[in-house]
């Protein structure tokens, strides 16, 4: 009889551990769909009305610009200077390319952005 015992006690102790387990999991499981619900199902909506948009668009993606730029307003330099180097600045078209040229050699090339 005393081994009846311990197995029915050693038996109570695994099912109370099994129900246990059992409720973890099912709670982990209601984490699991709620998630998936909450940020799942609208992020695959969001893709799929991007690809829709994309697709259903009847204007080209690249459009492009057919007036020429206004020529670049360069700021007035300096009549005399201490250092050997000279900071140009001016404004141009947004995204337009400003290319510098010194003695007739390109020097550099400039997109200009929103602040220009």
């Amino acid at each position: 009889m005393n081994k009846r015992n311990q197995y029915s006690r050693l038996s109570r102790r695994q099912e109370k551990e099994n129900i246990r387990r059992a409720f973890i999991y099912f709670f982990l499981a209601i984490i699991l769909m709620g998630t998936t619900i909450f940020l799942g199902i609208p992020i695959l909506v969001r893709v799929a009305v991007f690809f829709a948009e994309i697709k259903g668009s009847s204007l080209p993606v690249e459009q492009t610009d057919l007036l020429a730029p206004s020529p670049p307003r360069i700021n007035p330099l300096p009549e005399a200077t201490k250092t050997a180097y000279i900071n140009l600045s001016g404004t141009a078209e947004v995204g337009s390319t400003v290319e510098i040229f010194l003695n007739d050699k390109k020097v550099t090339s400039i997109v200009s952005d929103k602040d220009s």
